[in-house]
């Protein structure tokens, strides 16, 4: 994949819903032992992979151990460690765009910077597309911080959330619980004795998951999509969509619609795409659940904002300029592929709805 003139060294990888790679390393091409931010996406069609630099250090300012995934828009994120003025801060960049050949934002210092080193950066993303990053704050804190805006890579401020000790806290690690209400980050760490043991934390209040989240299971002739419903949110959307899944109404219903690159659609006993259950309900906006990204299940309609009923779509890719005028109750953690594959007249075996 690197193929470069230098050391290529600490890879890291990660692979979007449609099945593309995307890995990023540390490579001293240039200079030896000063090293820059790679990343590489291996194009589904050439089957050949795109690479570029995606850090700006200073001249002699080395950046190492990346980590990489995607947000919420589908484009790669990546965090690291960098040298300023002596001591290692935590940068983060992400492509603005999605193509083959992305272009790269501005590097920006998220960490503590308080002339300490902070290293082993970790990276993951929330159902809503957000980023948050974990590191080591050498050598006995563990730092965090969240993406507030996937536009305009802001960011909140960088807070400690490990105990307060003098010894040792290194290599933390994050995932993100998708069904619920929370990040998990642990560590490795000597508190207790002279031997490290591995320490968790579960961080609550990511915004805008819902804090208990049931899981509906589209069980369709291509394989299963599992959403998370977003019935805090959303109580009235959800409440229709459960309701009609408990009937049964979406047995061997077929998706009547498929436009590439927008929406699958589907929920209509006629097959046509005018027909619906008896049952209308109001439309409900949250401003906080958007479709700025592939997966997220909404509500279709006429004209008319209060004729929803029992068609939904999923989008298949962002779609921004549904935001405000359709009722999103639910986004995919699952089953990307599937939904990718499906097309006009594939079929709803059955969906079934799962307590977290």
């Amino acid at each position: 994949v690197s193929n470069t003139a230098g050391a290529s060294k600490n890879p890291t990888i990660t692979v979007d819903g449609r099945g593309i790679p995307y890995v990023t390393w540390q490579d001293d091409t240039g200079q030896s032992g000063v090293y820059k931010i790679h990343y590489a996406r291996r194009d589904p069609t050439l089957l050949s992979w795109t690479k570029t630099i995606v850090s700006n250090a200073a001249s002699g300012r080395t950046c190492e151990n990346p980590s990489i995934n995607i947000d919420g828009l589908g484009r790669p994120a990546i965090a690291w460690e960098q040298d300023v003025n002596g001591f290692k801060d935590i940068f983060f960049n992400k492509s603005i765009n999605r193509e083959v050949i992305p272009a790269w934002g501005t590097p920006k210092n998220i960490s503590l910077s308080n002339n300490t080193n902070s290293t082993k950066a970790q990276i993951a993303t929330d159902i809503a597309g957000y980023s948050y990053v974990v590191w080591q704050e050498s050598p006995n804190k563990i730092g965090m911080v969240k993406q507030t805006d996937l536009t305009n890579n802001t960011w909140t401020t960088a807070a400690q959330i490990s105990p307060n000790t003098n010894l040792q806290l290194l290599n933390p690690s994050i995932a993100m619980d998708l069904r619920s209400n929370a990040t998990h980050v642990s560590w490795e760490s000597n508190i207790q004795d002279a031997f490290y043991d591995i320490y968790h934390v579960k961080k609550t209040a990511n915004v805008p998951v819902a804090t208990i989240n049931r899981v509906a299971e589209i069980n369709t002739n291509k394989g299963i999509i599992k959403m998370v419903l977003l019935e805090k949110e959303m109580p009235v959307s959800t409440a229709n969509f459960i309701s009609l899944v408990n009937s049964n109404f979406y047995n061997n219903l077929i998706f009547h619609r498929y436009e590439p690159g927008f929406v699958i659609q589907g929920g209509d006993p006629t097959g046509t795409g005018n027909g619906g259950s008896s049952t209308n309900i109001p439309l409900e906006i949250n401003k906080l659940i958007k479709y700025n990204h592939m997966g997220v299940a909404g509500m279709a309609r006429t004209a008319d904002p209060d004729s929803a009923n029992s068609q939904f779509f999923i989008t298949l890719d962002a779609a921004p300029t549904l935001n405000g005028s359709y009722a999103a109750f639910a986004m995919v953690y699952s089953g990307f592929d599937v939904l990718l594959s499906l097309r006009a007249n594939d079929y709803i075996n059955n969906i079934t709805i799962h307590d977290p």
